[in-house]
């Protein structure tokens, strides 16, 4: 039998020439973390003039609203045949209307500021109070619970044991309106001390922080605004400078304004009531050396229980935002040989 030849191989196809492949690096999406000084850049939409912006808009609001409050004084002692408008702006602040009426005043700068916030400001109207876009409610109240047992053992201290030993004893003396004294403390205080630490450790820690980075620029720039805005000598300035530090500290490092908040509330509260007992004089503008090394340490207890329980709480320091993408890199071309 004669064999057939084998038939021959397939010749494979010719491959297409590979000439080129275009590889583009795309860059992976970042976040970044922000400090709740630096929550003005927090949308992107941050540009240098707007805090100043921000700060003519509530300027004008705050005269407007702060002129039509003592307008409204004036009508009604017209109306009434009262005296309302002349205890307004008396010098003494032992009068309790008078005292009141100065806590009046300095609370409108919240609404004022607030309302600029709204128009003119970039980012959510909530990181101003904290980096969760909110006031933080529950961590308020145990901040104010904490601030207030620190602050009566200290002005306890002061009062009944240190007093006796300078000369000065305690002597409760409840002075005329001590009723209205007390409310104020309850109600006007509080709307007071919140409106500050808005204006000072929200707004102007947070334009601080539009043009610098590191929080200590934020924490120290708005200090001599804020101790020039209480009439106090040397060493009750540097008391007020103490606390003002203090408290923003406290906002950088817990995120928020509401430990800041409970300070100044329960700060001024307690003076108040002080002021109605008869045990603080509310025109003294006398600091001590004494007084200045015991608010010291006193605020230095404060912020340490706060900062621990603060961390125990696990609550956000800073504000995860997505940070901007690069601009894409040009194209990588390899060719194949």
């Amino acid at each position: 039998m004669t064999s057939l030849p084998a038939p021959p191989a397939p010749t494979p196809a010719p491959l297409p020439a590979l000439t080129s492949s275009r590889v583009t690096a795309v860059p992976l999406p970042r976040v970044v973390p922000l400090s709740f000084h630096r929550l003005a850049r927090v949308d992107g939409r941050s540009r240098w003039w707007r805090p100043l912006l921000v700060l003519l808009v509530a300027s004008t609001g705050y005269v407007v609203l702060g002129l039509a409050a003592l307008l409204a004084l004036v009508l009604f002692d017209a109306a009434a045949g009262t005296s309302l408008g002349d205890r307004a702006v008396a010098t003494s602040t032992t009068d309790a209307f008078t005292f009141g009426t100065g806590f009046v005043l300095i609370a409108l700068m919240m609404p004022a500021l607030l309302l600029a916030l709204r128009l003119v400001g970039a980012r959510p109207l909530g990181l101003i109070f904290s980096v969760t876009g909110r006031l933080r409610w529950g961590w308020a109240g145990a901040a104010l619970g904490r601030v207030v047992v620190v602050l009566v053992v200290s002005l306890s201290i002061n009062l009944f044991a240190l007093g006796p030993l300078t000369g000065e004893p305690a002597v409760l003396a409840p002075r005329p309106g001590a009723v209205a004294f007390l409310l104020l403390a309850v109600l006007v205080v509080p709307l007071q001390a919140a409106a500050e630490e808005l204006v000072f450790r929200g707004w102007a820690m947070q334009a601080v922080g539009t043009w610098l980075r590191h929080p200590l620029f934020a924490v120290l720039l708005p200090l001599p605004v804020f101790v020039l805005g209480h009439d106090y000598d040397v060493w009750g300035q540097l008391e007020v400078a103490v606390f003002g530090f203090a408290a923003g500290w406290l906002a950088w490092r817990t995120g928020g304004l509401e430990a800041p908040i409970a300070l100044h509330v329960a700060n001024n509260a307690l003076i108040t009531v002080l002021v109605a007992l008869g045990y603080a004089d509310p025109d003294a503008t006398q600091g001590s050396p004494v007084s200045l090394a015991i608010s010291s340490v006193t605020l230095l207890v404060v912020v340490v229980w706060l900062v621990r329980s603060f961390d125990a709480r696990g609550l956000a320091r800073t504000r995860v935002t997505p940070a901007p993408l690069a601009a894409p890199a040009p194209p990588t071309t390899v060719t194949a040989r």
